[in-house]
């Protein structure tokens, strides 16, 4: 309810439930989940009531030895109680930390190199080629050699969208001198 009570359990998965007894029924959210996370819970339930539309909150849970993530979706059902549904949702967060954590290794090994890397975006190239016409791409060196021009507007085409600290010397010691 909005004082955010458990009011009814219908359990799909006991095992996987945070805690699940009778003596959660009449408790508040605060009986059984930190403050601010029962704080967070109350303040969803009583959005979806006020507005009547479903609200989303993803939160973890320490279930044995491990965090368990959460997706709630909690829909109003009539004025004074919400339908709360949850999914376990650990893979999704772990696999989203494990990428972060790749791009943060990725970022790392990218900014350090002592050589020179420039990340770049051939798609409008590809675009173009894909364009002209049949024949053109059947021998694409020979028309290249032939068409110059087409060669220089492909150039053109290339956004450069990062390069590192490496390069980025390289090009104020040409500059400078």
């Amino acid at each position: 309810d909005a004082d955010g009570r458990y009011l009814e359990i219908a359990p799909t998965n006991p095992p996987a439930l945070y805690r699940l007894d009778a003596s959660m029924l009449g408790g508040r959210l605060h009986d059984f989940f930190p403050a601010a996370q029962a704080d967070e819970f109350v303040s969803a339930i009583r959005q979806a009531l006020a507005s009547g539309q479903s609200q989303t909150l993803d939160y973890q849970v320490e279930i044995g030895d491990q965090t368990v993530w959460f997706a709630a979706t909690l829909s109003p059902m009539g004025p004074e109680r919400v339908f709360l549904i949850a999914r376990d949702i650990t893979w999704r967060k772990q696999s989203e930390q494990a990428l972060r954590d790749s791009e943060t290794h990725l970022r790392t090994l990218f900014d350090s190199a002592p050589i020179s890397i420039w990340e770049e975006d051939f798609s409008a190239v590809k675009t173009s080629l894909d364009e002209l016409p049949a024949s053109a791409r059947a021998d694409l060196d020979s028309y290249l050699r032939e068409n110059p021009q087409v060669v220089a507007d492909c150039v053109a085409l290339v956004k450069v969208l990062d390069v590192n600290q490496a390069n980025a010397e390289a090009v104020a010691k040409e500059i400078g001198g």
